[in-house]
């Protein structure tokens, strides 16, 4: 049953619905959450989450450092450290439920923005044979709505000097 309370309560967590949940997010890295729950039927609990998307060796020797420290931080609290893999994850969470999540959609809008950019890059490097690092800086530094802007400009451009002059006033475009 414990098991199924973490799940559940991760499952609120990650979509969410934790509004009523008092915790704290200890540390987050990019396969890593270790979050502190308190006032649940599980008092004073660490949960250590560890994102695998494909096997890894060292994932056995990070798991216990990070127990050990964890111990060493939070002595009196009960850790429990759970490895998601893929699978795990979408059986857990279906897509029309994760459709709902502001991480899941914010997710999206990175990857909508990133596809942009580098479909913008790709046209300009079409037309014009080459960009200057200084300008391809300068596209990767815009804003969505910018980049959006200058991909309906970048239909008028004749030469480079076209892309330099929108370069200078983006935000006037």
């Amino acid at each position: 049953p414990k098991f199924w309370i973490l799940v559940t309560k991760l499952s609120q967590f990650l979509i969410g619905y934790a509004n009523g949940l008092n915790h704290n997010v200890i540390a987050q890295c990019r396969r890593t959450i270790i979050i502190k729950i308190l006032g649940t039927q599980i008092d004073d609990l660490i949960l250590h989450l560890e994102f695998q998307t494909q096997p890894n060796q060292t994932m056995p020797f990070r798991m216990l450092d990070y127990r050990i420290r964890l111990h060493r931080r939070y002595p009196h609290h009960e850790v429990e450290q759970l490895v998601l893999e893929q699978t795990l994850i979408q059986n857990i969470f279906t897509k029309e439920l994760m459709q709902d999540s502001v991480i899941y959609q914010d997710i999206l809008a990175e990857g909508r923005e990133k596809g942009e950019r580098r479909l913008i890059l790709k046209l300009l490097t079409r037309r014009f044979d080459t960009l200057s690092p200084d300008m391809a800086s300068q596209i990767n530094a815009l804003s969505l709505e910018q980049l959006e802007r200058l991909g309906e400009a970048l239909l008028d451009f004749v030469s480079i000097d076209d892309l330099e002059q929108w370069l200078q006033k983006p935000q006037l475009q």
